[in-house]
């Protein structure tokens, strides 16, 4: 490694860190941003119905395992 030769172990490590560091506030910078649905109220599912339907797919005569 040219780094290497040239700094050290310490100077890579250093630059690692740089780098990783540099990657996570852009992670952050992008995750931060609002976004148009971050306006708008959470969705609501009061109105929602469910049927339910107790049944088998069998012909009658068959035993069913329902």
């Amino acid at each position: 490694m040219v780094a290497a030769a040239a700094g050290g172990p310490q100077a890579v490590r250093s630059e690692r860190f740089a780098l990783h560091r540099a990657a996570t506030d852009l992670w952050e910078d992008r995750v931060t941003v609002s976004s148009p649905a971050a306006d708008t109220p959470p969705a609501r599912y009061d109105d929602l119905r469910a049927m339910v339907i107790n049944c088998t797919l069998k012909r009658s005569p068959e035993v069913s395992n329902t």
